[in-house]
C-alpha cells in the first residue's frame, strides 16, 4: 500500500535527509511536499491531506505541535525534533513517534511500521459495509451477527450459528465451520440475536 506524506523543518539538510531514507527504507512513503516554516507546513497538510506528517517541533512560526493541533487536515504524524524535552507534549497531540536527529534507519523505520499498523483498516470493515447495505436492501432485517475476535471483526451469518456457550467472560460461538471465541457477553450477544431465531435453555 502507498502513503503520501510531507515533510516540515526549518533545516534543509535534515529534510533532504529524511527523503533519503524513506526513499531507501520506506518506498512505500512518497513526499509528496516540504515545509520549512510552520504556517506553510499546516497549509500543506490542509491541500495535500497526506497520509503522515514528519514535523520539526521548534520551526518559524507556528511550532509542529501547534501546526498537529490546527491543521484542520489530521494525518498520523511523526515528530522529528533535536530537542526530547517536547515529548511529553508531542504524544498529548497524538504522535505516533518522537524521532530525535539524526535520524536513524532503524528507529525510522519501527515509527514507520508503528504508523502503518495504526493507518491498516480493521480486519472485515469492507465486510461491515457490504452489512449495512444488505440490511437497508432487506429492509434492515440483518442476517449476520459481528463479533470481535481480537484485532478484527467477523461476521457469521445466522444459519451457520449451532449455540453460544458462556464461559466466565468469554462467549464460544459453535458454527457449522468451526468455533470461535469472543470476549463479547453471552448476554450482549442474546441482545442483538433476533428472540425468533435464538433462546436460552440455561
Amino acid at each position: 500500500m502507498k502513503y503520501r506524506a510531507i515533510i516540515a523543518d526549518d533545516e534543509g539538510p535534515a529534510r533532504s535527509r529524511l527523503v533519503r531514507l524513506l526513499k531507501k527504507f520506506a518506498p512505500e512513503v512518497s513526499v509528496v511536499a516540504e515545509a520549512g516554516e510552520g504556517e506553510s507546513a499546516r497549509d500543506s497538510i490542509q491541500n495535500h491531506k497526506p497520509d503522515l506528517a514528519f514535523l520539526d517541533i521548534q520551526m518559524p512560526g507556528l511550532n509542529g505541535i501547534d501546526v498537529a493541533l490546527t491543521a484542520s487536515h489530521k494525518p498520523f504524524v511523526i515528530f522529528v525534533t533535536a530537542y526530547n524535552q517536547y515529548a511529553l507534549e508531542a504524544f498529548k497531540a497524538s504522535a505516533v513517534d518522537y524521532l530525535l536527529k539524526p535520524v536513524e534507519e532503524e528507529t525510522l523505520c519501527a515509527a514507520i511500521d508503528k504508523f502503518k499498523r495504526l493507518a491498516r483498516p480493521v480486519p472485515g470493515y469492507e465486510e461491515i459495509l457490504n452489512l449495512l447495505a444488505e440490511r437497508l436492501k432487506s429492509g434492515g432485517n440483518p442476517q449476520h451477527i459481528a463479533i470481535a475476535l481480537g484485532d478484527s471483526i467477523k461476521l457469521i451469518p445466522y444459519d451457520q450459528i449451532i449455540c453460544l456457550e458462556a464461559d466466565n467472560k468469554y462467549t464460544t460461538v459453535f458454527t457449522k465451520n468451526g468455533e470461535y471465541v469472543t470476549e463479547t457477553s453471552l448476554s450482549d450477544l442474546e441482545n442483538i440475536l433476533p428472540a425468533n431465531r435464538f433462546f436460552r435453555i440455561h
